[in-house]
């Protein structure tokens, strides 16, 4: 999934994104609620109970440290990822650079092939509604009292790691 976000705002500002994505059976819609101020951002998943989800909220304050905390608010866990993908984050940023102004609409369409497998196609639209400004609260950006680090388990065939 890729979101574009405004990389500065003079004030602080909230916007709904819906997400739907073609070619992904497993998380086909989204809808999200972002809060951004300045290099702080705030993205809680709103998402039906038929798409669960592994985080609820990514917060980021990109003054701090590049990429995004997600946090599950149920189980009050948080993860941090080793190395985000700033290298993909360089990529698309240098292409949202030729956009002017805020897009409100954006489609993203990729395809990738595992070695003997077929090719899986996908295209994700995102657009953006109910953008205004909004109040900011800093605990809004932070991670909640009395979450604990939680690092992902990621389980293949004969291979079990911690991301």
């Amino acid at each position: 999934m890729v979101l574009s976000l405004p990389t500065a705002a003079r004030a602080a500002v909230e916007y709904a994104i819906t997400i739907d994505s073609a070619g992904n059976p497993i998380t086909p819609h989204r809808a999200l609620h972002v809060t951004v101020d300045g290099p702080r951002r705030r993205v809680e998943i709103r998402t039906p109970e038929k798409n669960p989800v592994a985080f609820d909220v990514f917060i980021a304050d990109l003054d701090r440290r590049p990429g995004f905390t997600g946090v599950n608010t149920d189980l009050k866990t948080w993860w941090y990822p080793a190395s985000p993908s700033v290298s993909v984050d360089a990529m698309i940023a240098s292409k949202l650079g030729i956009v002017e102004g805020f897009p409100l609409r954006t489609i993203v369409a990729s395809s990738r092939a595992y070695a003997g497998g077929m090719p899986q196609h996908e295209e994700v639209t995102a657009n953006v509604s109910d953008y205004r400004t909004a109040r900011s609260e800093p605990r809004l950006f932070e991670i909640p009292k009395g979450c604990v680090e939680q690092k992902t388990v990621i389980a293949g065939p004969g291979a079990l790691s911690h991301y």
